[in-house]
């Protein structure tokens, strides 16, 4: 259920330990209880280092984050009044770090819009941090304050109203006061088997799927013709996981080096230059 119409635009380490003996450094392929030897510097380094290249080669790219120091179309956003010509600085506010929407009085839908943004072959992650003092509830419709992010084939629209939330296809998820800040998180993916995960203040309260329709937008703000609300955000971000193929490309230099290390243990040849007695 998607709420508002769709324009024509929007279509589309160190050296080795010392032995009992603190005056004698023992070889790292030998101890004298048996003991499995002890790993040169050179293998910790590339231990080390192959770990260091492995958290760090996926990873979770923030697409956008505002702060609301500012108004989103400072930030790259878009602002769009759809069926009204009423300005920005007529429903949109920003104080001490967050952003106000008072839609009141109004028809059309007003809101902010980023095109492109979505990429469906990767899973998503919205948060967000927002209350909803008032709403005008008509007929079942709580997307005066809405966030709504899709593809070209699919969308994902929840509807906030001052106390309940509504997904994609209109069912509401939640019931209870929403005049009160809550923090929420929305984890899923898009595709035939699509999901999302829908998190207010880190319970999960609701799963579900996509909408079929094409919006390949990420938006948020008043979605509806007339059903206005108020709103407060502190903060809103949407990020997908993505590789990093500089990162990836690292591990080469780090696999060498483990087999380098390997091989001298195996050979029995020193991997550090600390060897044997000193008096």
């Amino acid at each position: 259920m998607f709420y508002h119409a769709i324009s024509p635009e929007h279509v589309s380490p160190g050296m080795p330990l010392a032995a009992a003996n603190p005056t004698e450094i023992r070889s790292p392929e030998t101890s004298s209880f048996g003991e499995t030897p002890r790993m040169s510097w050179r293998g910790t380094f590339a231990l080390l280092f192959l770990a260091s290249v492995l958290v760090s080669a996926t990873s979770v790219r923030a697409q956008t984050t505002l702060n609301f120091n500012s108004l989103p179309s400072a930030q790259g956003w878009t602002y769009t009044a759809d069926f009204n010509s009423v300005p920005e600085a007529s429903i949109f506010s920003v104080s001490g770090g967050v952003l106000h929407q008072n839609s009141f009085g109004t028809s059309g839908a007003n809101f902010y819009d980023i095109p492109g943004i979505v990429d469906p072959n990767l899973p998503f992650s919205l948060t967000m941090r927002a209350r909803v003092p008032q709403e005008e509830f008509v007929n079942g419709d709580h997307y005066g304050f809405n966030v709504a992010f899709g593809t070209s084939s699919q969308v994902y629209q929840f509807g906030f109203g001052s106390g309940e939330i509504d997904d994609p296809s209109g069912a509401t998820i939640f019931t209870g006061d929403l005049t009160s800040y809550h923090d929420y998180r929305i984890d899923g993916t898009f595709g035939a088997s699509g999901s999302y995960n829908f998190f207010m203040d880190n319970v999960l309260v609701a799963t579900g799927q996509p909408f079929a329709e094409n919006y390949n937008y990420l938006e948020f703000g008043d979605g509806t013709y007339g059903k206005n609300a108020s709103a407060d955000l502190t903060s809103l971000s949407f990020s997908q996981v993505t590789p990093e193929p500089s990162s990836l490309l690292l591990l080469a230099p780090g696999l060498i080096g483990l087999l380098g290390y390997g091989w001298r243990q195996r050979q029995g040849k020193p991997s550090s230059p600390f060897r044997g007695s000193r008096s």
